[in-house]
């Protein structure tokens, strides 16, 4: 571990250490799901769309 997780850890404590880390890798699972269902919806709508453009 380096000279800045230690200092963390001693300021911090073990416990608010380990939420903290727990709370920002939910955060972002959350975010990342949150990026694959636009990025599906936005797949979904370029497919849904495209055989009419070149037509009209």
């Amino acid at each position: 571990m380096d000279w800045i997780g230690e200092a963390k850890q001693q300021v911090y404590g073990d416990s608010f250490y380990f939420f903290y880390l727990k709370d920002f890798s939910c955060g972002v699972n959350i975010l990342f799901l949150q990026w694959l269902k636009h990025l599906a919806f936005a797949i979904n709508l370029l497919f849904n769309s495209y055989p009419e453009s070149p037509g009209h």
